[in-house]
Formats: structure tokens, C-alpha cells, sequence
């Protein structure tokens, strides 16, 4: 029982500890998430050039009164979409881009690696397979105990003479008489 109480207390802590989803976005709205890798400066508007995780670049155009923050910072912002953007890669070939207007300010995200609660987690995991080995390990102590034969021993339930060398005369030929039994 305090196994499932404990491994049940890990689980709620991980649910707790794990990244929430991103910002909510509004109807028509999407959230874009990434690393910054390029920023176009321009009088009217600024590109910036967003890497998503394993996709291609998103252009996102924001007002020069809302500068993006540095180049390699991951950030999350919700976006607009708008017509895709057709433009020369650096590599020499036209390509079709995704296009999208900032809503709202830049948000530096989160790096995804150097989570502090992952090593909490394994130590919890660690902890409940400790307790259910020594729980474990008792279960079968105390079915050992039950199942083992017990011996009968002939011990004479008369009281010690008073004299301590009496006495021990008495314990004496006692252990020698179980002594003789276990033997015999």
C-alpha cells in the first residue's frame, strides 16, 4: 500500500513539474516556437527568421518598435498568418517560405534540455524501488519464519536457585539436557 501511495505521488509531481502548453492563441492565431537565426532590419518592419525543432524557417514581420530579442535566443510568440513568402535561400534556389505578423511581444522560451526536475524524477523512481525491494524483502522474511519447523525443547520451567552459582549450575545442566535432546 505505501508503495502505490508514494508511486503515486512521484506520477502527480511529474504531471505538476512538466512544461505547461504554450500560450493559447486566439482564432486566426498560431503559435509559432523556435531559434532565431536571422534578423532583417528594415524602416517599416523587422524579418525575423525563426528555426523551428526539425522544420523549415518562418519569416515574422514585427513593427521596429518591437524589437526581437538576439540572434540563437528560442523564443514562443503567437503569430498571424499571412500569404507564404517566396524568397532566394542562401544557397542560391528559390524557395517557399511560411510568413506570419507578431502578436503581442517576443517571449524567450525555455531551452529544452538542463530541466531540473528530471533528476528529482529518477531519484523518486530511484527511492520507490528501494521501498518495494525492502518490502519485498520482508514478505519473504516473514513467510521463511512462518514456514520453518519448530523444535521443541525440553526446557524444565522451574525457578533459578537464588544463589547465583547455584543458578548458573542450573542453566548449565539445562543447555546440556537440550543439548543431549538435539542431538539424540
Amino acid at each position: 500500500m505505501p508503495v502505490m501511495v508514494l508511486s503515486t505521488l512521484v506520477l502527480a509531481f511529474m504531471l505538476a513539474a512538466a512544461p505547461g502548453s504554450p500560450e493559447s492563441a486566439e482564432p486566426g492565431q498560431e503559435v509559432a516556437e523556435g531559434r532565431i537565426e536571422q534578423i532583417d532590419r528594415g524602416s517599416d518592419v523587422i524579418n525575423t527568421w525563426i528555426r523551428p525543432a526539425g522544420g523549415q524557417p518562418v519569416l515574422v514581420q514585427s513593427p521596429p518598435d518591437v524589437p526581437p530579442p538576439a540572434v540563437g535566443t528560442r523564443v514562443r510568440v503567437r503569430v498571424t498568418p499571412l500569404q507564404e513568402h517566396v524568397q532566394a535561400a542562401r544557397d542560391g534556389r528559390t524557395r517557399v517560405y511560411r510568413a506570419a505578423r507578431l502578436h503581442g511581444q517576443w517571449v524567450a522560451a525555455q531551452p529544452p534540455s538542463g530541466d531540473w526536475w528530471l533528476p528529482v524524477v529518477v531519484a523518486g523512481l530511484f527511492v520507490l524501488f528501494l521501498v518495494a525491494a525492502v518490502w519485498a524483502g520482508r514478505r519473504k522474511t516473514v513467510r521463511r519464519s512462518a514456514a520453518a519447523p519448530r523444535i521443541a525443547l525440553a526446557v524444565d520451567p522451574s525457578p533459578l536457585p537464588a544463589d547465583p552459582a547455584d543458578a548458573l549450575a542450573a542453566l548449565a545442566r539445562q543447555a546440556d539436557e537440550e543439548d543431549a535432546c538435539v542431538h539424540a
